[in-house]
């Protein structure tokens, strides 16, 4: 069922895009260092929405479509870094943001999703749908809370949730100590206390920002439905498995099917961090896109060399041939997703 609420969504998308007169072009230029401030100044213009855009990035000298979607993860990564959240992240409440900032964030989401497909699912489902309907319903708000809290933290309290027997009491209030609680958590009010903190943290705090978002993000979603925004994150949140599904992979020979096969061990036993990064690696974008795939080939590399490469904008990557095991590809592939700043990324 979610897919086809996602593929009504994008007929949506596509609708919109055929309707809009973009013939005007805007060619913008930003720097990683200040993303932030650069692209909420750009998108201060009301009428950007109905202007294609052409990013550089200072100091870069790639082209392509790849570059507009690098632009727009570095935005988000920026934009979300210092906000509490493992999976998902509430809007943040900047001291130095106006309301008129958060109206160009809220252009920034329909612009990048218009001309990219994307839709930043770093952000709290709970924030996204208070946005864009005003409303959100309890099973959301309490996912996106467990979202909020690393893997060990979230499976203590999706067991206490669930009723576990004993209730883990001091875990709990070890992990909801910041939130502020007064009562005493127990097995009975448990769901109580989450959807308060949730409420709180996804609603009542960014009220303000998230209407001043809405009111900016324009006339696209007003017949957009809960069910289409709770798909993108359905599908659209990177996964080993969804990651795997998305590989074009055609083996030569024995060899090619070897690195093949490692890659996708690979895949399977990394973590939440390295499965978002290696998707941005090979597409600019930490937003998995169902309708596109990624190709995958070989080439042998000096060994003073060996390293994966990608086309952003073709969503192609390229590995070593000659991998001579399982951990140097690891290892090598871990040393060069982790750091966003070791990445050359090409876009021809």
């Amino acid at each position: 069922m979610q897919i086809q609420h996602f593929l009504v969504l994008q007929m949506k998308r596509q609708e919109a895009l055929r309707s809009m007169e973009m013939e005007r072009g805007t060619h913008v230029i930003v720097s990683k260092e200040n993303i932030v401030s650069d692209l909420i100044s750009i998108y201060n213009d009301r009428t950007i929405l109905q202007k294609k855009i052409a990013c550089t990035i200072e100091g870069e000298d790639a082209l392509g479509d790849g570059v507009l979607r690098e632009v727009y993860s570095l935005f988000w990564e920026a934009f979300l870094t210092d906000c509490d959240g493992y999976s998902e992240h509430p809007i943040p409440i900047l001291p130095n943001l106006t309301q008129e900032d958060y109206k160009s964030i809220g252009r920034i989401i329909t612009h990048q999703f218009l001309l990219c497909g994307t839709f930043p699912v770093k952000v709290s489902q709970a924030c996204m749908q208070q946005s864009l309907f005003g409303k959100v319903a309890d099973e959301c708000k309490i996912n996106s809370f467990l979202r909020l809290l690393p893997p060990r933290e979230r499976d203590i309290l999706s067991r206490a949730l669930a009723g576990d027997v004993p209730f883990p009491t001091e875990e709990v209030i070890d992990l909801l100590e910041d939130y502020n609680v007064r009562q005493l958590p127990n097995g009975g009010n448990i769901k109580s206390i989450v959807l308060f903190v949730a409420t709180s943290e996804f609603i009542t705090k960014p009220f303000l920002c998230l209407s001043s978002m809405r009111e900016g993000m324009g006339h696209l979603w007003d017949n957009v439905t809960s069910d289409e925004i709770a798909s993108l994150y359905d599908k659209c949140v990177p996964t080993a498995a969804r990651i795997i599904e998305r590989l074009t992979l055609s083996a030569e020979d024995a060899r090619e099917a070897k690195i093949y096969r490692w890659l996708q061990r690979y895949l399977k036993g990394s973590v939440s961090e390295i499965l978002t990064k290696f998707l941005r690696f090979c597409t600019a974008t930490d937003v998995l896109l169902p309708d596109h795939n990624i190709a995958v080939c070989t080439e042998v590399m000096a060994p003073t060399a060996i390293r994966p490469k990608s086309y952003t904008c073709f969503r192609k990557l390229i590995l070593p041939r000659n991998y001579h095991s399982f951990s140097q590809m690891r290892n090598n592939l871990n040393f060069y997703l982790r750091e966003p700043g070791n990445w050359d990324l090409n876009d021809l």
